[in-house]
């Protein structure tokens, strides 16, 4: 088995931060899904939560303010899942295997713990922002009456569309830096979410105004993938 190190010289330091942030995420919720303690659940990601935050250069610390403390657990408990049903399917399609390469950094083989090959760690960011979308977004909603509404109702379409053909199609042309469309918050918009979009538009031309409706930044959108995707949507993929 080659061993592979994704070191921080070959990455911008904001994105190989965000690299590692993503695959502690990965380890942290597989450790952590069974705790039954709400206490000590609650206690240990608060403290990963602030590990993130410094990860990507941000500071909120309101954000979870007004919450009811079960409320808070409950989306703590459902985002722990969606996060490793979506590490689940990296895993099932990029297995680590005796003919793949390892991801090694900071000292640590991540292919060995989260048994997941170099090239499915390296996408693991799709992965990451589909859970983190949907609880960026219910948060926010509760917290502050903004940026979510109905947002936290969509749970279980979201738990059931990941792994689908669209989720797939989504995940690959984003690797091939097919598009990129973020919110307001900076939260990468999800396959989810623009299927929901393109799937009432009779042109894929009218995203734009649609992105415009939704609040969403559009920053790039190659018509190759925009044409897939729309395809996709209005065939009910």
């Amino acid at each position: 088995m080659s061993l592979v190190s994704e070191t921080q010289a070959e990455l911008q330091p904001m994105d190989y931060r965000s690299l590692v942030a993503d695959f502690r995420a990965a380890a942290w919720c597989e450790a952590h899904v069974d705790e039954a303690d709400d206490r000590k659940l609650l206690e240990s990601f608060h403290r990963i939560h602030s590990y993130f935050l410094r990860a990507i250069d941000r500071s909120r610390p309101r954000l979870f303010a007004g919450i009811e403390r079960g409320t808070m657990i409950n989306l703590v408990r459902k985002w722990m899942v969606m996060y490793l049903r979506c590490v689940d399917e990296v895993r099932g399609r990029f297995p680590r295997t005796d003919e793949t390469a390892d991801l090694v950094t900071l000292g640590r083989n991540w292919s060995a713990r989260l048994a997941i090959s170099y090239e499915g760690l390296d996408r693991l960011d799709v992965a990451s922002r589909y859970a983190e979308y949907w609880a960026e977004r219910s948060v926010t909603w509760l917290a502050t009456g903004a940026r979510g509404d109905g947002v936290s109702e969509t749970y279980d379409a979201r738990m059931g569309f990941i792994g689908s053909p669209y989720y797939v199609l989504h995940d690959t042309l984003k690797r091939a830096s097919g598009l990129m469309l973020r919110d307001q918050a900076g939260n990468g918009i999800t396959s989810f979410d623009l299927h929901d979009a393109f799937r009432g538009l009779v042109d894929p031309a009218d995203l734009e105004a649609e992105c415009v409706r939704r609040d969403w930044v559009f920053e790039y959108f190659h018509a190759e993938a925009r044409h897939a995707l729309w395809a996709a949507a209005r065939a009910g993929g």
